[in-house]
């Protein structure tokens, strides 16, 4: 009896565990990884939010998304490459691994991160610009969705014989 009253009382629903990437939490990953980057720039780099394009998801593999947002920088040409090594410097400071770097024939940096997520600077479309990208690694939308839907317990059995011993000390 006192097992289950004791379980009644601890047992209690948790968020999804941050292993499990949902889009939710790519999306917000990756505006922290974009509004990093931008606070690396030389000057005076406040983020724009309307220069922040929507989060796209796309198909990764059978059954899995990923995340992308993009930022697009303004700077004249010749701070362009001033820039791009700013964020170079950032992300290997932070321990990013550089994946690929094709300046100077083309303004085209990739990096990763250790959770999987990639940074892409590359040169924008428009004239005097770069592009900061983000993308988030694959995940699973069902098993994510299933990591939200149900409770996780955490620490249970631990709470529950805490609180059988306090009872056992009375």
């Amino acid at each position: 009896m006192t097992v289950g009253v004791a379980s009644g009382i601890y047992y209690f629903a948790a968020p999804a565990p941050e292993g499990v990437l949902t889009e939710k939490r790519a999306e917000e990953r990756t505006s922290q990884y974009i509004a990093s980057a931008v606070r690396a720039l030389p000057g005076e780099s406040a983020m724009d939010e309307d220069a922040l394009l929507p989060a796209v998801s796309a198909p990764c593999k059978t059954d899995e998304e990923k995340v992308s947002k993009s930022y697009r920088v303004a700077v004249g040409s010749e701070d362009e490459a001033e820039a791009a090594e700013a964020l170079v410097d950032h992300w290997g400071r932070r321990g990013y691994t550089l994946q690929k770097d094709m300046r100077p024939d083309e303004m085209y940096v990739l990096f990763r991160n250790d959770d999987g997520f990639r940074m892409t600077l590359r040169g924008s479309s428009d004239e005097d610009g770069l592009s900061i990208s983000a993308s988030s690694p694959c995940f699973d939308p069902q098993a994510a969705e299933a990591a939200e839907r149900f409770p996780v317990v955490t620490g249970m059995w631990d709470r529950v014989r805490s609180a059988i011993g306090g009872m056992e000390q009375e």
